[in-house]
């Protein structure tokens, strides 16, 4: 099986999710003509991946994200001076 259909079947999955709440792990199966191992494994990834999206950053993810941005654009003022000429141009404190 390529990344494609794998993909396709997991689009499949999360839009039947959507349409009807009452689904069952094995009517899913049967909708997508896969084992319920196959659907629990890709109902697992999707939660893996919603709940990495969800966690905060760390601080040494936050601080590499900082120097990202403070290299790009402006580089003669800092991320906190940018972002604070972005607030008072937005009107907030």
């Amino acid at each position: 099986m390529g990344r494609n259909s794998e993909l396709i079947r997991q689009w499949t999955l999360l839009r039947q999710l959507a349409a009807v709440r009452t689904n069952t792990i094995l009517k899913l199966a049967q909708d997508l003509d896969v084992t319920t191992r196959t659907v629990r494994r890709d109902l697992a990834g999707q939660s893996e991946r919603y709940a990495e999206k969800r966690r905060p950053q760390s601080s040494a993810t936050a601080d590499s994200n900082a120097m990202s941005c403070a290299c790009a654009g402006d580089s003669s003022a800092s991320f906190s001076e940018r972002s604070a000429k972005r607030r008072s141009a937005a009107g907030t404190p």
